[in-house]
């Protein structure tokens, strides 16, 4: 039922189970749910390699999938005689048919009554004919993400048996009160919805409706969605519901209360309950009996942004909603009270996520939880310091049972703190062996400005950001005991004045932006860290910004494990030696503890407007190359470059290089090419003076992309494998050919907004994979003879729009053909041929209204494409040749009253035409050959 690769949601893939019945409890498994056995059911498929994990969530749960290749066409295989499909070319009217997915509308159409009755899946992504649906009585799963529809037809109660229903990202307007007679439904999807307004109150009636979906929805939004407060009236009777993402308290006492959650103790997973500003009190909360769903994971509390009075309510309201005591992850958002409530220890508790809660003045007891590993303050401006309550230990009563505070906890974000002045430490002595923040490895500090002081007990921390923290002016006690600390970030940091990196040998990212104000971190503050140096595995330096230019002079003495260098904003450079490191920094400074700049594996230069030469011999490890000699004019500030010329002698390790945004770089130094003797990927984006690039002799990969006046490519393709070509307004030439370049290993070809009208694909016998994007521009298209292509990787050529001739011939391997053929409106001229010689059929149900259509090559074709007949032009020349397989001309030819030549050839088995009645419906016919026989109509008239 899915393509081969098809990712699909762990949940969804048990939802589609248990609609088809696959999933009742044994007698050895009588207490589990379905889902439950779904799991265990995927778990197995896991574990045996059917199935093949992609996506886990933070907790390392699968959470998407997808089947194996091999698996997959085993599956296809023995599940053909029950399944169609959009790629089988079986007939359909067998009686045994159960499942069908993605076939066209016409084809669907032609499935016998019978057949029809007893499917029992159907996947489509166009409309379902309203008269249809009465038709699918044994439907148990109807799937129509993303289709293109814009209502539900009232019909869809007669479906009895249905238990899985997906519109998904559909047009649709309102879903028809007829929807509660579907008994059956367990699982009801309706995400990513455009348009959806309307819901009906019979769909309380769906008893057995297990998982329903919304969203995903921005609470943003939910004020402009006045529907979405009615959506499920009477959600409290739907009593086997495991799955509602969210549920929106109304306003409106006799529409949808909290109260309404009180009988869903089946709920699992996630719940997140917007609009707790309207709950009145705290026994009003309670009736919501949060603390009674025991499969409720993962819960959201989020009261309304507008702003309201701040009184003690919203304190007792909280305290109301207490969850069941296996929650694992807890968001409060919006909070207006003063304090957070005493719950009972929640010990598996993972995450806690406190956002907006602007009004708290404390922030609640945590350093108890014992399975709490991420932690989220953001944007609570009352709170001026984490004290002693944070830690939830008094240092007297807890000291006999307390071991560790937060001993669980990995990362720890702190964001828009606007208030606060510090963090103090832990009231812990030395005697009583505890230990706090064992195993936090992440710290992230953003947006505190006032902030002064904080603990420095992290002797576990790997990574630690601090942005925009104004008032800190030494983070030396707090650096030297990060004794794990591997990446350090510090930007927008004004009075930061002392940064002593003593020993912190473990380092290896380093990255200073916006630090120090004007007057810099010196290099005398950073003396002690530039000697540890010959003891560090510093692997990446990264210095932004004329704000930090001080700390270039700090020698980087012994640094040999460092393999990437990132240099941004050094506005009056001119020049680069690259023999020595701190020579590569403004101002120039030579140490002569530079670090051995011969060890460099990447090199990445950003918005350097004077940089005019750069001199890198010496780089005998450089493996990548990134020039961004003009960020500014990315980010559209006006700024531009004066690189002329790019020398690249002596980098004999170098493998990639990309070049950005050089405006006047007009060639590369030919002289010592010849040593790039490992460079297979090269990008150049908008070059505009470049009119040249020269042989590189071992490239594969070639991305060219805005470079105007680049006339021609190198002669030489000798080993390029995947070539792209965009954003030319029109190239002087307009073939990419074997003629004169040997193109003799290129398998993948992409042009994208290419603005020429003429392009010429021929003789490329290694090419697999063909890309077309955005050429608006083309009228005439050709692909000939290119015997490996199997693919037209963006199959929907519905942008190609000025198109008017369009031939593919002679591509061997080519089974498919793009989609969105039928969309180009202006395509008069369609040639296809020498295929798959296996195509017994016509690859496209639908062409475009072309007037001169020619199809050859194809010696299975059994019969005279259909797609010819319902075209919605008048088709005015048509050439049919070398087509073994076609033994008669059918009637429905004698539709085609336009055709005004008939062209056959070849066709050795054609044994008969169409009747002479048929035939005389061709008025406009002048001219038919067969073979190397023309005659005109009139003569063929008087010889029948």
């Amino acid at each position: 039922m899915f393509n081969k690769g098809f990712e699909i949601e762990r949940d969804d893939l048990i939802q589609l189970w248990m609609a088809q019945g696959l999933l009742h409890p044994s007698s050895k498994n009588s207490d589990l749910g379905m889902e439950d056995i779904g799991i265990e059911y995927f778990h197995i498929l896991l574990q045996n390699s059917l199935l093949q994990d992609l996506t886990k969530d933070e907790f390392g749960v699968v959470a998407k999938c997808k089947m194996h290749a091999i698996v997959h066409d085993f599956a296809e295989l023995v599940s053909k005689s029950k399944s169609v499909t959009s790629g089988s070319n079986e007939m359909v009217s067998t009686l045994k048919i159960r499942h069908a997915s993605h076939i066209p509308t016409s084809v669907l159409e032609s499935i016998p009554k019978k057949t029809l009755r007893g499917l029992r899946s159907l996947f489509s992504n166009n409309e379902v004919p309203r008269t249809m649906l009465p038709r699918f009585r044994g439907l148990h799963v109807l799937n129509l993400y993303n289709a293109n529809i814009k209502e539900l037809p009232i019909s869809i109660g007669k479906l009895k048996q249905l238990r899985y229903l997906n519109v998904s990202g559909t047009e649709i307007k309102a879903i028809p009160k007829s929807i509660g007679k579907l008994h059956n439904l367990q699982t009801l999807r309706m995400e990513y919805y455009r348009r959806l307004k309307v819901f009906p109150k019979e769909m309380g009636n769906l008893v057995n409706l297990r998982h329903v979906y919304f969203g995903p929805v921005r609470k943003k939004k939910l004020a402009n969605f006045g529907w979405y407060r009615e959506s499920l009236a009477g959600v409290g009777q739907l009593i086997n519901l495991r799955t509602r993402p969210y549920f929106v308290v109304s306003p409106d006492e006799t529409n949808r209360s909290i109260e309404e959650l009180a009988g869903l103790n089946h709920l699992k997973g996630e719940l997140a309950i917007y609009d707790l500003e309207h709950v009145r009190d705290e026994e009003e909360a309670k009736k919501s009996n949060l603390v009674g769903k025991r499969n409720i994971h993962k819960l959201s509390l989020v009261w309304g942004e507008e702003m309201r009075p701040c009184n003690n309510s919203e304190d007792d309201i909280l305290q109301g909603l207490q969850p069941h005591l296996n929650l694992e992850i807890l968001e409060i958002c919006n909070f207006m009270g003063a304090q957070f409530p005493l719950w009972k220890p929640y010990n598996n508790l993972k995450k806690i996520r406190l956002l907006q809660c602007d009004v708290c003045e404390e922030a609640p007891m945590l350093g108890h939880l014992p399975s709490l590993m991420h932690l989220e303050f953001n944007t609570m401006h009352n709170l001026k310091r984490l004290g002693v309550e944070f830690y939830g230990y008094n240092g007297v009563d807890d000291a006999i049972k307390t071991k560790a505070l937060f001993p669980t906890l990995k990362t720890f974000r702190i964001c828009a703190f606007l208030n606060m002045i510090e963090w103090i430490e832990p009231p812990v002595r030395k005697e009583e062996q505890i230990t706090v923040f064992p195993c936090l490895e992440e710290l992230e500090l953003v947006e505190c400005p006032q902030m002064r002081n904080f603990p420095n007990q992290f002797s576990s921390l790997r990574k630690l950001k601090m942005s925009i923290c104004h008032e800190l002016s030494d983070l030396t006690s707090l650096v030297e005991k990060c004794t794990s600390l591997q990446n350090l970030e510090i930007s927008s940091c004004d009075k930061l004045r002392s940064l002593s990196l003593f020993g912190l040998t473990s380092i290896r990212k380093l990255l200073f932006s916006s630090c120090g104000g004007g007057g810099g971190l010196t290099s005398t503050n950073l003396h002690r860290g530039s000697e540890l140096y010959t003891r560090v595995s510093l692997e990446e330096l990264s210095m932004e910004t004329s704000r930090c230019v001080s700390l270039i002079s700090i020698s980087i003495h012994g640094a040999t494990s460092l393999r990437g260098l990132k240099i941004n904003s050094c506005g009056e450079l001119r020049s680069m030696d690259l023999q020595s490191l701190p020579e590569c920094y403004i101002p120039l400074k030579y140490s002569a503890y530079g670090v051995d700049i011969s060890l460099i594996e990447e090199l990445t230069i950003y918005n350097c407007p004077k940089l005019i030469c750069i001199s890198n011999h010496c780089l005998t490890t450089l493996r990548k190359l990134m020039l961004i000699a003009s960020c500014e004019s990315e980010l559209s500030t006006g700024s531009s470059t004066t690189v002329e010329e790019l020398y690249l002698q002596d980098c004999t390790s170098l493998g990639s290089m990309c070049i950005y945004n050089c405006e006047r770089l007009s060639h590369f130094s030919v002289d010592g090419l010849d040593t790039l003797t490992i460079l297979e990927e090269l990008t150049i984006r908008n070059c505009p003076s470049l009119t040249f690039i020269p042989i590189i002799p071992c490239l594969r990969g070639l991305v060219i992309e805005g470079c105007e006046k680049l006339s021609r490519l190198p002669s030489d393709y000798g080993s390029l494998e995947e070539l792209s070509i965009m954003n030319y307004p029109e190239l002087s030439w307009s073939s990419v050919a074997n003629e004169g370049r040997r193109l003799t290993a290129l398998r993948k070809l992409v042009i994208a907004s290419y603005g020429g009208p003429e392009l010429n694909i021929y003789y490329i016998s290694t090419l697999e994979e063909i890309s077309l994007r955005n050429c608006t521009s083309l009228i005439r298209l050709e692909i000939r003879n290119c015997e490996n292509l199997i693919s037209l990787a963006d199959a929907d050529v519905t942008s190609l729009q000025s198109l008017s001739m369009l031939r593919i011939r002679n591509c061997k391997k080519l089974q498919y053909l793009p989609t969105g053929l039928h969309t180009l409106t202006r395509l008069e001229r369609l040639r296809i041929g020498e295929l798959w010689e296996k195509l017994d059929s016509f690859p496209v149900s639908e062409i475009p209204s072309s007037k001169i259509l020619g199809f050859f090559g194809w010696p299975k074709l059994k019969s005279l494409p259909q797609v010819i007949h319902h075209s919605t032009s008048p088709v005015k020349y048509l050439t049919i040749g070398n087509c073994d397989g076609l033994e008669t001309l059918p009637e429905w030819l004698g539709d085609l009253t336009s055709l005004y030549r008939l062209y056959i050839y070849d066709c050795k088995n054609l044994k008969s035409m169409p009747s002479a009645q048929a035939m005389q419906r061709l008025i406009n016919l002048e001219y038919l050959e067969l073979g190397s026989f023309s005659f005109t109509f009139s003569f063929l008239l008087r010889l029948q």
